[in-house]
């Protein structure tokens, strides 16, 4: 037990058990803002942000279901492989005995390091308002492994390589006042994202291994306003499209087959969305407001990524650069239709009640990546 050569430790040993896990977080931010008014019409704002974000990673025992102990290792690993030190979770720790409240299993870090540049020069004029905006944003990403874990005792423990990403943006938009009640609105713009951090590394609970190929995400977008403003009267209707390129796409899962988890990163993922809003704001009385809301979008992948699947428990690669067909599938999870109408009752006594009613359609479930790809048709006729 626990490395020791003759420890013994005697008792009822768990084989289920409740675990906890934990992700905290801990974040120092430091921001500045500039603002320089040369006249009437034209203003100046810039900024400064600096980030630094760790996110701790790691799981507890919260019961043992009436057993005295659990031992720290890997049973799907103790299944697989011959070697005993394939299994172990921290190889500092062989055999480790835990008990309620004792960390097991992974620990590590994910450090996050960002800056952020901005500057945004507007001028308004009697019938013409515009702006132009620029921003650079930098990211760095890296693991740090608190344990060395018995199946990748060389890339488990410390830091990770560290992945860098440069983003430049920029946007700009121009109102143009027919009358002080009529309005036509354009905006543009142009962005580059760093990927989240949840989908740099290939399987995060146990090695330093980072996502082959991964990318900033581009987001190329543009929408038209048409805005009425009367005392009793608020109105805004708008067209809009919107391109996301090279997003990273990562699930991790249960494999019946397999019997271990699987992580499932998808590279290249394009999406766009491109649909038409309505709002309004209706004063009926002195007391009496009525609001109405409708959106009516498409919403689709728009590229065949490239698929790379790992387990948690195994050095082997079960696929890479397999080719995912979801092009022109509907993106899942969020509905592509929405309505929303309400009244709102403000008392001269200065209370309120409203009362609203929304109504939700054409939300589709995500589609399976595994199964649009050749490898799950072959063999079939």
């Amino acid at each position: 037990a626990n490395g020791i050569e003759g420890n013994s430790i005697t008792g009822n040993r768990a084989k289920y058990i409740v675990e906890e896990y934990f992700n905290n977080h801990s974040q120092y931010a430091w921001n500045t803002n500039w603002n320089y008014k040369w006249n009437d019409n034209l203003n100046l704002d810039a900024g400064i942000n600096l980030s630094s974000y760790i996110s701790s990673n790691f799981k507890e025992i919260k019961d043992l279901l009436g057993a005295d102990f659990w031992v720290d290792v890997d049973q799907f690993a103790e299944r697989e492989f011959v070697d005993p030190n394939a299994a172990q979770s921290n190889l500092a720790i062989p055999n480790h005995v835990v008990g309620t409240g004792d960390r097991f299993g992974y620990d590590y870090d994910i450090n996050i390091q960002k800056y952020d540049a901005f500057s945004q020069l507007e001028w308004k004029g009697s019938k013409l308002d515009s702006y132009v905006a620029l921003r650079l944003s930098g990211s760095k990403f890296w693991r740090t492994g608190n344990v060395k874990n018995g199946l990748f005792p060389t890339n488990s423990l410390g830091n990770s390589e560290k992945l860098s990403f440069i983003n430049p943006g920029v946007k700009a938009g121009l109102l143009y006042k027919f009358t002080g009640r009529h309005m036509l609105q354009l905006n543009t713009a142009y962005l580059s994202r760093a990927p989240l951090s949840t989908n740099v590394f290939t399987s995060p609970r146990t090695r330093n291994d980072v996502v082959q190929g991964i990318k900033s995400e581009t987001i190329k977008t543009a929408d038209i306003n048409y805005l009425v403003r009367f005392p009793g009267l608020k109105l805004r209707m708008t067209a809009y499209y919107t391109l996301m390129e090279n997003k990273t796409w990562s699930r991790s899962f249960y494999h019946d087959e397999l019997k271990s988890f699987v992580n499932y990163i998808m590279t290249g993922v394009d999406q766009s969305f491109m649909g038409v809003e309505i709002g309004s704001e209706i004063k009926l009385s002195s007391t009496f407001t009525s609001t109405f809301a409708f959106a009516a979008g498409d919403f689709i992948y728009n590229s065949r990524p490239n698929a790379t699947i790992v387990q948690d428990n195994s050095t082997e690669l079960l696929a890479q650069d397999r080719t995912v067909y979801i092009k022109n599938y509907k993106v899942g999870g969020i509905p592509q239709t929405n309505a929303s109408l309400g009244i709102k009752y403000n008392s001269p006594k200065f209370w309120f009640a409203g009362l609203t009613a929304n109504y939700f359609a054409n939300t589709y479930l995500d589609v399976n990546p595994d199964r649009r790809t050749f490898e799950a048709l072959d063999g079939f006729v």
